[in-house]
């Protein structure tokens, strides 16, 4: 039983008080005959208990739930690492965060609420009160200390535990997670990596599946002291790539690419495969064949190995990689016939041609006109990169 504020305007001027029932199903038990209420809300009157029934109790149920961390907020990291509420959950009160723990607070505050669902905050206050009153100590709000001390075995760091809670997770979500990556005895991972695992929502299959695949690869135990580490970067960095070829990432980092290439080179799509295929035509190692992607993508370029393997055929050399600034000047001397080319096709044609004016003279020529791939060789002799 709760005492309510009851009003019949909606600035609750003059509101008198009565007392109501909430059940365990959230169902309402009110003085008033609402059936009757709806009738006369329908000719234009207003009482504050239908607005509670339909409105208020609906939305404290939900904030109970992230109260008690049986929600997740939905919250995302920004590039910058900052963070805000998730689109579906922003309203005009939201900002930016220096923590995912205030971003979550503020989602679970009743101000956020009744900007975003036009709810009565005072209806809300006295309700919220309410129920978290007749929850106080117990274990719906509050883990055992079981469950807190399993906890405390998964999230690396003292202040892991509390923190974890403070950003909107269960501890039983935490274990959950935790099992799943490493098992249930592996070490403790950072608290990033539960808070990318669900912003982020990476298959944590797939994640688990690369951390062993790795391990493997390096003739190490599964547990070994980078796991943490690793397991949080796989969980922020999954690709579209990475859902298709689940093997690819494991691939990356047996070859001995550096991390923040493999992220890179795995949103552009390419894969150890396509660096053990262009080793072979250009005479590069494997990461040789990285560091020559990273070049192309630094330059906004995303040949595939087809496109390069033709450079090398026509006398191209694998070092060879277009600035982003010749790329830049090639779109804008081109003008409004840029749109026929891609980033990618004008960097290729400057590989081809050698200097700007002459990618722009090639690009310019009439379909079919006469091309000579064959002096390319002669183009980049002695030359990284033309204006």
């Amino acid at each position: 039983m709760v005492t309510v504020p009851c009003a019949t305007s909606d600035d609750m001027a003059s509101a008198g008080s009565h007392r109501i029932q909430v059940a365990p199903d959230w169902s309402v038990t009110t003085p008033h005959d609402l059936d009757a209420e709806r009738v006369a809300a329908g000719l234009g009157g207003f009482l504050s208990c239908l607005h509670l029934v339909d409105v208020v109790v609906p939305l404290v149920c939900g904030l109970l739930q992230m109260h008690a961390r049986r929600a997740v907020p939905a919250i995302t990291r920004g590039t910058h690492g900052s963070w805000r509420p998730a689109s579906g959950q922003a309203a005009s009160c939201c900002g930016s965060y220096s923590s995912a723990q205030a971003a979550a607070e503020h989602l679970r505050s009743i101000s956020h609420a009744c900007t975003r669902s036009g709810a009565n905050e005072l209806l809300t206050r006295t309700l919220v009160d309410g129920a978290l009153g007749a929850h106080q100590g117990s274990a719906s709000l509050h883990p055992q200390a079981s469950t807190l001390a399993r906890v405390a075995e998964c999230v690396l760091g003292e202040s892991g535990p509390r923190a974890v809670w403070e950003a909107g997770l269960h501890p039983s979500l935490v274990a959950a997670i935790h099992d799943e990556v490493v098992g249930h005895d592996g070490p403790a991972l950072p608290e990033a990596l539960y808070l990318g695992v669900v912003s982020r929502r990476p298959d944590l299959a797939w994640l688990a599946d690369t951390v062993a695949a790795t391990a493997a690869a390096l003739d190490e135990a599964p547990d070994r002291s980078d796991t943490p580490e690793l397991a949080e970067w796989l969980a922020w960095t999954q690709t579209p790539l990475d859902r298709r070829e689940r093997r690819a990432r494991a691939g990356w980092l047996a070859i001995g690419v550096p991390r923040s290439w493999i992220a890179d080179l795995s949103r552009a799509g390419y894969t150890p495969r396509d660096a053990e295929t262009l080793a072979t035509a250009s005479g590069l190692s494997q990461t040789g064949v990285a560091d020559m992607l990273m070049g192309w993508l630094g330059a906004g370029c995303q040949p595939s190995p087809d496109d390069l393997i033709d450079l090398f055929a026509s006398g191209v050399p694998p070092w060879y990689r277009p600035s982003r600034g010749a790329v830049a000047r090639l779109r804008s001397s081109l003008g409004e016939t840029t749109g026929r080319a891609t980033t990618t096709e004008l960097g290729l044609m400057l590989a081809l041609e050698g200097t700007v004016p002459s990618a722009e003279r090639a690009l310019r020529a009439p379909a079919g006109g006469p091309r000579a791939p064959q002096d390319a060789h002669l183009r980049h002799t002695g030359q990284k990169e033309s204006a």
